[in-house]
């Protein structure tokens, strides 16, 4: 391990001055803002998002009222995002780029951004290339980076989001043994460099503060460790009575480090680790089959966590020695996506599996049930039906504090279910460009937790953001009231069936319901020219010259015109009435004229 001294050249990027509270325009790396119908507020873009972060989405740091506890939120409103190398802030209102900070390797993914123990603010980036690096807030300057490699093996990368221990929420033998906050991370070895990379890899703790490599779980390869795919630390909700009589409840730090690892070196490799962080001893360790979804702490129950495998199983697993206490399991394998309900009154586990659909468990304190199976966008079907895919290689769903459940699609729709029976409720568009993928959501604050929106952010690198809920409870169960597959938020004739959703005036009514289809001002039962090209004049009875005056012969009529004269001398006629009737300047009525007399017509 060893600290690297890292030119990082950091960019300023000052957004233009708003036209609007909520419509800016921007330019940076040829990305332009642009305004979306159905997102309340603004959306920003951005290639290829790779980690989408903000203060109010980590657990550890929020009240069980909604607020967060985190000392950064006056200062640090804004939110992150991962791009390549390049990590960005962007406003928290508006989604304009204030900073930049470019890195030597690309980011793999980033923990949300967080107050320090030294009162100081940082976000920490794991890196492709083996190498942590620390990006100090609000500032936004890299102020150290550590190489995690084994040794000049420039192959090798990290494997887990960074997991932040932080001190004022540790036990008195974490504040005993370390005088700053740790960080820590897992390894994705490469066997580029002669070694296996599915038994050698580590588990790193590392000084926040100073960057300092504190210890390193497996350091000598005495176990068997695949590629890492997630760390977590130990933690329960602790409630303290203030001394007004109320309540303070939030999140408290243990001291053992829970890891899940692929499998694939042997059936008998173990694949989720208890490590104690005051040693960096092995408390325990479980063969569970292959995982490569990162843990879940339960925050509603304090003596376990879940792990979802490759095989299709959900297991609860006892904290202290990894005793399985109950496990769910599904025809089909899991995907790295994982999360859990912030409050109660009972837990609930939501995953996304490899086909493609959404699975809802309950957790009821003493056992498991699944209670729902959802595909996106197509509805309800029987648990172990293969279907379709719709979600597969969309990022993790998000559970706000109400129990609302978001899903991003393979169609740049955020869907809305219901937490109970898994129905669509509601959707919004994160992309305009329906075959983008929805890869991260969270949710986000600048107003310490009072208002809550979800940020979405998509393969085709759209950063948006939405008002939630999308709607409330009961009020839009029935979201698909035509039954043309589009629902009622999403579609221009919600009352009449138009799954093409076809607009010819763009004016956001569909064909189908709109009474004036052309836009022209005439409506449809009166207009004798129902398909007039939009933005031309026309008369009383909706026609422009042009269809008055058709090239092709006189209006009515199977005759084409006499000669080149007599369609000129129509034409002139057309626009003189026009004229007097002033739907047309006397230029216009000369364009007209000027028009006919260069064409073909009547020759």
């Amino acid at each position: 391990m060893r600290l690297l001294n890292e030119a990082t050249p950091t960019t300023f990027r000052k957004a233009a001055a708003p036209q609007s509270p909520w419509k800016l325009p921007l330019t940076f790396c040829s990305a332009a803002l642009v305004s979306l119908a159905s997102i309340g507020g603004v959306a920003q873009t951005l290639s290829h998002p790779v980690a989408l972060r903000t203060t109010f989405d980590d657990l550890n740091l929020t009240e069980l009222a909604g607020v967060p506890r985190n000392a950064l939120d006056p200062v640090f409103k804004d939110m992150t995002v991962g791009t390549g190398n390049t990590l960005r802030v962007l406003n928290g209102e508006t989604l304009a780029i204030e900073n930049a900070v470019v890195l030597l390797g690309n980011i793999v993914a980033a923990s949300p951004p967080i107050a320090m123990d030294d009162a100081s603010g940082a976000e920490f980036v794991a890196r492709g290339d083996g190498v942590l690096t620390r990006v100090n807030l609000p500032g936004f300057v890299q102020n150290w980076s550590v190489s995690l490699r084994r040794g000049s093996c420039g192959a090798d990368g990290l494997g887990s989001s960074p997991a932040l221990h932080l001190r004022r929420f540790a036990t008195d033998g974490f504040k005993s043994a370390y005088p700053h906050d740790l960080v820590y991370v897992g390894t994705r070895y490469s066997e580029a460099c002669g070694a296996s990379n599915t038994t050698q890899n580590r588990v790193y703790a590392v000084d926040a503060t100073t960057g300092a490599a504190i210890w390193a779980f497996n350091e000598t390869f005495s176990v068997s460790m695949d590629v890492v795919a997630g760390v977590v630390v130990d933690g329960a909700r602790e409630t303290q009575v203030l001394r007004d009589g109320t309540t303070s409840t939030h999140w408290m730090h243990g001291d053992t480090l829970f890891v899940t690892s692929e499998r694939r070196a042997s059936v008998s490799q173990h694949s989720v680790w208890a490590i104690d962080v005051l040693t960096s001893q092995l408390r325990w360790s479980a063969n569970y089959g292959r995982v490569n979804a990162p843990p879940a702490l339960s925050p509603l129950n304090a003596d376990r966590f879940y792990v979802a495998t490759r095989a299709g199983e959900l297991k609860a697993l006892r904290k202290s020695d990894g005793a399985e206490l109950w496990s769910l399991d599904t025809p089909v394998p899991f995907l790295r996506a994982m999360v859990v309900s912030p409050t109660g009154p009972d837990q609930r586990i939501a995953l996304i599996d490899v086909p493609g659909r959404i699975w809802m468990a309950r957790d009821n304190g003493v056992s498991g049930e699944w209670l729902w199976q959802v595909e996106v966008p197509i509805g309800s079907v029987p648990l172990g039906t293969i279907t379709i895919p719709a979600v597969a290689g969309v990022g993790t769903p998000v559970i706000d504090r109400s129990g609302n459940l978001y899903v991003g699609a393979t169609n740049g729709t955020i869907y809305q279910l219901d937490k109970d029976t898994g129905a669509i409720e509601a959707s919004r568009t994160a992309d305009p460009d329906p075959s983008a993928l929805v890869q991260e959501m969270t949710l986000h604050s600048t107003d310490a937790g009072v208002t809550v929106v979800l940020v979405s952010a998509t393969s085709a690198g759209q950063v948006a953001k939405h008002d939630i809920p999308f709607c409330q409870p009961g009020a839009c169960l029935d979201d698909d009231s035509d039954n043309d597959g589009v629902f009622n938020l999403d579609d221009n004739c919600p009352l009449v069936p138009n799954a093409n959703q076809e607009d010819a005036d763009g004016d956001g009514v569909g064909d189908s319901c709109d009474a004036d289809v052309d836009g022209d001002g005439v409506d449809n039962d009166t207009d004798a020219c129902p398909a007039s090209v939009l933005g031309q004049p026309v008369n009383a009875g909706g026609c422009t010259i042009a269809q008055l005056v058709p090239c092709e012969g006189p209006l009515g009529s199977n005759t084409t015109w006499r000669n080149h004269r007599a369609y000129v001398s129509a034409v002139r006629d057309a626009a003189t009435h026009f004229y007097r009737s002033g739907l047309i300047s006397r230029i216009q009525l000369k364009a007209y004229v000027d028009e006919a007399q260069a064409s073909s017509c009547g020759i």
